[in-house]
Order: structure tokens, then C-alpha cells, then sequence
């Protein structure tokens, strides 16, 4: 595991001849790669077991960053059926207040894929300090980069920095037009 952690791509062919280098035994190839993805997975942790752990996440931020907004949504059309995950918005207090108090009435607004065994966006609000570097203010992540998940994103952050139509945004207007959801919101 300690190899493993200290290199992630290590192949399983490469595994199978440090276990016969340096034990003397030999492992079908199988076997060597369900070693690794249960070593993999207990070095980074059960992604599912980490979704369902949100909603808890958000009321340790709210509780240990007083004025923060953390939010997790979940969509559950029946009892009959789970829960499915639909969001997770994080702003700290300081990053607002940092971007409210020190930064330019700018937002650049961006959403990114997610990569690993869950996929999805991340959605993320970042503004200009005085030195023109880039200062983060809030991020979401959600099941897809739609109209509805930017309404969502855009709503939480009018809650934590107060009316949007203060604030010149931009955006690059991929597949969704995020544009359209703030001059809904405004």
C-alpha cells in the first residue's frame, strides 16, 4: 500500500514482479489486481460512502465557520426509491467577505467535469483581488451543467453576497448560458 501511495500508476505487471522479487511468490494476475483496487480504494477512501456523508460535511462547515453557506441537495421522487446526490454549494464566510471587502465587482463564472467513479460539474464563482490574481468565492458541485443546476448555483450565491445585480460577471456560454439564469435571478 505504501508503493501504491507513493505511486498511483503503478501497473499491475510491474506489482506481480516486485511480489516475486521480494517474496518469492507467484500471483495470477487477477489476484494482483484485486489486491490493488482494494488498496487503491482504501487509500482514497469509498467515494459513495463520501457522497452520503454531505449533508453531515455541510453542518460541520455551518457550525465550525459561523456565516458560511453550505448547502446539499438531494432528489428523492418516491420513499420508495434512494436518494439521488443533485448538489453541493460551499462559500465561506471568508471568501465572501474577502471578495465583498477587497476584490472588484467582478465574477467569472466556470464549470469543469469532474473525473473519477462518480462524474458530474464543478461549478465555480472566482473574482479579481487589487493585483488582478484570482480569488475564489464560491464552488458547487453538481450531477450535470445544466440551466436548472446554474439557477441553483447563482441562487446560493446571491445568498452570500447579497443582490447579484451589483456584480459585472463573465462567463464562456458553453452548453449552458449561464447569462440567461442571472438575468432570471436579477
Amino acid at each position: 500500500m505504501e508503493t501504491l501511495r507513493d505511486e498511483p500508476a503503478w501497473k499491475t505487471g510491474a506489482m506481480k514482479k516486485a511480489i516475486l522479487r521480494d517474496l518469492d511468490v507467484i500471483v495470477s494476475s487477477s489476484k494482483v489486481y484485486r489486491a490493488k483496487k482494494k488498496a487503491v480504494s482504501h487509500i482514497e477512501g469509498n467515494h459513495g460512502l463520501q457522497f452520503r456523508r454531505a449533508r453531515n460535511y455541510c453542518h460541520l462547515v455551518q457550525s465550525t465557520n459561523p456565516g458560511s453557506i453550505a448547502v446539499t441537495t438531494i432528489d428523492r421522487p418516491t420513499l420508495e426509491e434512494p436518494a439521488r446526490f443533485e448538489g453541493l454549494f460551499i462559500c465561506f464566510e471568508a471568501m465572501s467577505k474577502g471578495f465583498l471587502e477587497g476584490c472588484r465587482p467582478f465574477i467569472g463564472l466556470d464549470g469543469c467535469f469532474l473525473k473519477g467513479p462518480y462524474k458530474g460539474q464543478l461549478l465555480s464563482a472566482l473574482g479579481r483581488d487589487g493585483d488582478n490574481g484570482i480569488f475564489p468565492i464560491a464552488f458547487a458541485v453538481v450531477r450535470s451543467e445544466t440551466k436548472q443546476s446554474w439557477k441553483w448555483f447563482m441562487e446560493q450565491l446571491e445568498k452570500a453576497l447579497g443582490p447579484l445585480h451589483r456584480f459585472t460577471f463573465m462567463s464562456d456560454r458553453q452548453k449552458t448560458c449561464c447569462m440567461v439564469v442571472i438575468i432570471d435571478i436579477v
